[in-house]
Order: structure tokens, then sequence, then C-alpha cells
């Protein structure tokens, strides 16, 4: 089981495609969001790594990436990102963030601009809503309180998928099997402390500085990072393009992944 040992956290990671080369497209790094791990990019890796490496890892907090109290900040996480990416030599990569993974490939975008080709953030924003927060945090309190795994999963689908979604009982009945089994469960603790990690974040103050590239994914019926405020605001970053996702929620990567590749790898394959 790869893994990376940093002072207070050991990083799981997984390397997916063929080989870095100066023939190849450069690397790219997938960021997932809260509550969500590597395994939230299952359905999209087949396509992303067909011509490229990619990336994956578990976030600190988070799935086989331990201890999962470790401490937790956007800074911290992006700063993982990037001791992976030292680790295993990718000098220069392509990045994907999704949701509070967003807010993560900002700041890695702030802290080392020379290290990206490319940037995508999908269904995230500049800043973190007090709406956002409020409900992130009665979530932490509800997994404190031992609510039951299958119910909690159950309301946060609420918010992630369409309600087609839920027409689909084999599909639904399905994914709430693999959360109640799955092995490297996020804890309380590990929940709580990404959420913290999202209080306060603002990038707007600085956005102007970021000249990557930047693809803006954002889903029309998004309800927790709504484009009309969110994409829009990522709109201040000075060579950034919006593509919406038309009849589609926040969890582009498990609800519409071909919407998601197709939209990404036509965007990292334009040539600068």
């Amino acid at each position: 089981m790869p893994s990376l040992q940093r002072d207070d956290t050991s990083l799981y990671y997984e390397l997916h495609g063929p080989a870095a080369t100066d023939e190849q497209p450069p690397p790219l790094i997938l960021v997932a969001g809260l509550a969500s791990n590597c395994q939230s990019w299952v359905l999209v890796l087949p396509t992303l790594a067909a011509g490229r490496q990619v990336l994956v890892f578990d976030n600190r907090g988070c799935g086989r990436s331990q201890p999962q109290e470790a401490p937790t900040s956007i800074a911290l996480m992006a700063g993982d990102c990037l001791a992976l990416a030292d680790h295993l030599g990718l000098e220069r990569f392509d990045l994907l963030g999704h949701s509070m993974g967003g807010f993560i490939a900002l700041e890695i975008a702030r802290q080392a601009p020379q290290r990206l080709s490319h940037l995508v953030l999908s269904n995230t924003g500049a800043t973190q809503s007090a709406r956002n927060q409020y409900l992130f945090e009665d979530w932490a309190d509800e997994l404190d309180a031992g609510q039951d795994r299958e119910r909690w999963f159950r309301n946060f689908f609420y918010w992630i998928f369409t309600e087609r979604f839920f027409d689909k009982a084999q599909t639904l009945n399905g994914l709430l099997e693999l959360v109640r089994n799955y092995p490297y469960a996020q804890k309380p603790a590990g929940f709580r402390g990404q959420v913290e990690a999202m209080r306060g974040f603002d990038a707007r103050d600085w956005l102007p500085q970021l000249e990557t590239q930047t693809l803006i994914l954002a889903s029309a019926e998004d309800l927790l990072f709504p484009p009309r405020d969110d994409a829009a605001g990522l709109l201040g970053l000075p060579h950034a393009e919006l593509h919406l996702v038309a009849q589609q929620a926040h969890s582009l990567p498990l609800e519409a992944p071909t919407e998601l590749t197709q939209a990404v790898l036509g965007f990292l394959d334009r040539p600068i």
C-alpha cells in the first residue's frame, strides 16, 4: 500500500496510467472533496489515465491516510499534495480539485504557481459560504452523535446528487451498501477536521494574482456551490473559462463522469 510519511500523517496515494515521460502530457493530480477520498474518482480514472499519468490520494482526515485525527487545514492539505508531487518527481503537473478539493487546488496555485500547467476547478468556489459552514457543522454533529451511517449518507446524497439519481433504486441502494461496508470509513473526528479546515476559506483577494490557465466546471443544479454565485466568483481568475454542465448537480465525478472527462480532457489537450 503506497504511502508517504510526513511529520504528522501518512498519506495514501495511487498512480494510474502510463509513466510520466517527456512525450506524454503532464501528469494530472486529482484532489477530492469533503468526506471523499481517492475512491471518488473511480468512474473517471479509466478515461483520464488512458493517455497520461494520474495521481490520486486520500486527503488527511479520511480514507487510508492516517491518523484521521491529524491536524487539518487547507494549507496543510495543499502542502500534502505538493509533498506527494515532490516524492514522485512530478515537477510540473495539471491539477483538478473538486469541491473542498477546489479550495486545496487554489491554495496550491497560490503557493507554487510554477508547478502548474493547467488548473481545473470543479463544483467549488473562491470562498466558503456561511450557509455551507453551518450545514457541514450540522453533519459533523450528527456523526458525533452516532447517527446511523446509512441514514447520514442518504441525507448527504440529497445535497450532492440530482433528483433523478433517486429514481434509480438499484444504483442508490448499491451506493448505500458500498458506504455502509467501506473498510476505510471516515471517522467523525476526521470529518470535523475537514469541516473546520474549510471555515473562513476566502481566496477572493488573491485570485487576480493566479496566472494559471483555468477551467471552471459548474453544474446547473449544484445546491452546495450554485454557479450563479460560486462559479461566477471564480471568474476573477485572470485566465479562466467557465463550462456549465446542464441538468447535473454537485457530484460530477460520480453522477456525470462522461461529461466531466470530456470537458477536462478537451481543456487539458488544448495547446496553451
